[in-house]
């Protein structure tokens, strides 16, 4: 994160890296059963919940509403 000033005020710059260990878990080719398929289930749902975060995060959404994506 940086912070700069210019003629038409401040500004602040950023950059974060992500990476997905986890992968996006296909359940239909796993065939993953039971508690698999369950933690299979989450996974998706946090990388979901990540998505939309990230993409309301670069659309300039106040941040208050993000908390509308509970993981």
């Amino acid at each position: 994160l940086c912070s700069f000033e210019n003629l038409l005020g401040s500004s602040q710059a950023g950059k974060i890296y992500l990476v997905d260990l986890a992968g996006s878990e296909k359940v239909d080719k796993t065939g993953a059963e039971g508690r698999l398929l369950d933690e299979a289930k989450m996974i998706n749902k946090s990388l979901s919940a990540l998505g939309n975060v990230i993409n309301a995060l670069t659309s300039g959404v106040d941040p208050i509403l993000l908390l509308k994506y509970p993981v």
